[in-house]
């Protein structure tokens, strides 16, 4: 009975990929991946690739925009520069340590005054 075909309510034949056997899950396995097809688990064993992919690809295009943005007078290129470099710091450890030195810079020229520089006495 394993490996034979299942017959449908209808009268017709089911799909020669279709079986109990062993044999047919893995026939069954290929078809769905081979029309795309995929079981859910499947499906989110591939969504942290597409998101780390997804991710990457938009802080390089906030970057690129960032340098089109100081180029051109037009737009302000550091809005889209200073996300973009924090999102592919995730991926590069020389970017991350450019954030890192660029916040502790940050905080030690504003951070002890509420955000105001002091003026020179």
């Amino acid at each position: 009975m394993a490996g034979s075909p299942i017959s449908m309510d209808n009268g017709t034949r089911a799909p020669d990929w279709f079986s109990t056997s062993a044999q047919g899950a893995r026939r069954a396995t290929n078809y769905e991946r081979n029309t795309g097809l995929m079981p859910a688990a499947e499906k989110l064993r591939c969504a942290p690739v597409f998101k780390k992919t997804l991710k990457l690809l938009t802080g390089i295009g906030l970057v690129i925009l960032g340098i089109i943005g100081i180029i051109l007078p037009v737009m302000p290129g550091w809005i889209f520069m200073i996300p973009g470099l924090i999102i592919l710091g995730e991926f590069f450890p020389p970017i991350q340590r450019l954030v890192d030195w660029a916040k502790q810079k940050a905080a030690s020229e504003f951070g002890a005054s509420g955000g105001k520089k002091d003026p020179p006495a």
